[in-house]
C-alpha cells in the first residue's frame, strides 16, 4: 500500500512538472497574408498589404488584434477592434472617388511585413510606404513587441534591463551609422541628448534600431536603421523575456 502511493505521488509529480514545462512554452505558430484588392481602386492606385497573422488561440488572436489596429494607423483609418481592413479601404477610396477635388490623387499604400523571434518575444515588423495626396509619401516602420505566453503588447524598454547601458551603447551605434551625415543643424536634439527611438524590435542576431523620418530629423534626413550585435547586447536584457 505505501509503495503504490510513492508510485501515484511520483507519477503526479511527473505529470505536474510536464504541464508547468508546456505551459511555459510558447505555442505559436505564423503564416503570412496578403490583403485582398480593395474594390474601390483606380488607375494609377497601387495598394499591397502583407503582414505577419499568427496562429494559435487567444494568445494569437490578442497579437493579430493589435496588429491590425496598427495596420489601420499606417494607412490613414481610425483603429478598430474588428472589421475587415481591404472592406474599410474601399470606404476611403470611396469618399476619394466622389470628392471632385481629390479624385484625380493615386493612393499608394505598400506594407511589407515580416515576424522574428526571440526567446518568449516575437517582434512583428511592418514596413510601410503610404502616400494619400501631399508633396511626399511617407515611409515609415513599425516594430511590434509581443510576449509569446500572453499575447500582451511589450513597451520597447520591457525588453531590457539596464537601459542606461543601452542608450549610450545606441548613441555610439547612431554615431557610427550616421555621423558623417550631421550638422550641426540637422538633429532636433544634441547627439548627447539622443532619445531611444520608438521602433525597437529584437531577434537572435541581436536588437534593431529604427528612427523614421521626422522622429529626430527633418524628413530629408531620412530613416536611420541598424542592428545592435547580439554579442553587445545580450547583458542589457530582461532576463524575463529569455525561455
Amino acid at each position: 500500500m505505501k509503495k503504490s502511493s510513492m508510485i501515484r505521488g511520483l507519477s503526479l509529480c511527473v505529470v505536474l512538472v510536464g504541464c508547468l514545462m508546456s505551459c511555459s512554452q510558447p505555442t505559436i505558430s505564423w503564416r503570412m497574408e496578403q490583403m485582398a484588392a480593395p474594390a474601390q481602386m483606380v488607375s494609377g492606385d497601387s495598394i499591397r498589404i502583407v503582414y505577419p497573422v499568427a496562429v494559435g488561440g487567444t494568445v494569437a488572436d490578442s497579437i493579430n488584434r493589435t496588429v491590425e489596429q496598427t495596420l489601420s494607423l499606417i494607412v490613414g483609418l481610425e483603429p478598430e477592434p474588428r472589421g475587415d481592413l481591404s472592406q474599410r479601404i474601399d470606404s476611403l477610396l470611396r469618399e476619394r472617388n466622389y470628392d471632385t477635388m481629390i479624385r484625380h490623387i493615386s493612393y499608394e499604400m505598400l506594407v511589407n511585413g515580416e515576424v522574428e523571434e526571440f526567446g518568449k518575444v516575437a517582434s512583428v515588423r511592418l514596413g510601410s510606404y503610404v502616400y494619400l495626396g501631399g508633396a511626399h509619401g511617407l515611409q515609415m516602420a513599425t516594430f511590434l513587441n509581443f510576449d509569446l505566453n500572453s499575447g500582451r503588447k511589450l513597451d520597447r524598454l520591457e525588453l531590457f534591463a539596464d537601459t542606461a547601458a543601452l542608450w549610450t551603447l545606441n548613441k555610439e551605434a547612431f554615431l557610427r551609422a550616421r555621423g558623417a551625415d550631421l550638422t550641426d543643424a540637422v538633429l532636433f536634439v544634441a547627439p548627447d541628448e539622443l532619445p531611444l527611438p520608438q521602433n525597437i524590435a529584437i531577434d537572435s542576431a541581436g536588437v534593431r534600431m529604427h528612427y523614421n523620418p521626422y522622429e529626430i530629423a527633418p524628413y530629408v534626413f531620412g530613416p536611420t536603421d541598424y542592428l545592435l550585435p547580439m554579442d553587445e547586447v545580450r547583458s542589457l536584457l530582461d532576463p524575463k523575456i529569455s525561455r
